[in-house]
């Protein structure tokens, strides 16, 4: 579905797109628009690529009440 990022329950108005040439205060969100779909595809597959790459667990220490992958 148009807006909306496959598999994370986020909507439409979750994520933002601008053009900041031509709306440098941000007024006009274009996430969605037909005109710009080439553009937001390629920052929802850097986003997908960003977010695979992040570490979920910290190096060194335990984080309070989060489950151990030690046994």
């Amino acid at each position: 579905m148009v807006g909306e990022q496959p598999g994370s329950g986020a909507g439409p108005r979750e994520y933002e797109l601008y053009n900041l040439t031509s709306d440098p205060m941000e007024l006009s969100n274009r996430y969605g628009d037909p005109a710009c779909s080439a553009q937001q595809a390629a920052m929802v597959e850097i986003l997908a690529d960003q977010r695979a790459k992040k570490r979920l667990s910290p190096l060194s220490g335990m984080v309070p009440r989060q489950k151990s992958d030690v046994t």
